[in-house]
């Protein structure tokens, strides 16, 4: 069992032994068959031929288009030389491109950036800030004498 890794680093496809794709990590419907260390086939009894991969590392589609390739070290790259997963067998990248790819696009995508984080340093100079300069209320209105000190006691006579 080979184990098809998409661009975010979790399993997108499953290859047995005998060649045949299934998505996901569980086990799951057949969706295609590598066959021959280079040919990609759509479907459980491997129908439509989708691609193959040559002995450089390029993929080609059925209309004999390039569009991607597999780097010695296992990682998928696509046209644009963005990332798109990693693989164990080249065969296995091409399949990840043509089969995986065009079933669940999800895989290929990148994960999202990771959030900004502050610095304790801008946080203290944040925290600095509003203390030396305290924010205005925008319905601020000034207090009279008789709010700030009171009313002046009156005596009962």
């Amino acid at each position: 069992m080979r184990n098809i890794y998409g661009a975010d680093g979790n399993i997108a496809a499953r290859v047995d032994s005998s060649g045949r794709v299934s998505l996901g990590f569980e086990p799951s419907a057949i969706v295609g068959i590598v066959r021959s260390d280079t040919d990609v086939f759509a479907g459980e009894a491997g129908v439509e031929w989708l691609g193959r991969i040559d002995a450089d590392g390029r993929i080609f589609d059925a209309q004999h288009q390039v569009v991607g390739n597999v780097d010695a070290s296992g990682r998928v790259l696509d046209v644009t030389a963005r990332l798109v997963g990693t693989v164990e067998f080249a065969v296995d990248g091409a399949a990840l491109l043509l089969l995986v790819g065009s079933l669940s696009p999800d895989a290929l995508r990148p994960p999202p950036p990771p959030e900004p984080k502050r610095s304790i340093m801008e946080e203290a100079l944040e925290l600095a800030q509003e203390d030396q300069s305290p924010g205005i209320r925008k319905n601020y209105r000034p207090l009279t004498d008789d709010e700030v000190f009171g009313k002046p006691f009156k005596k009962k006579t």
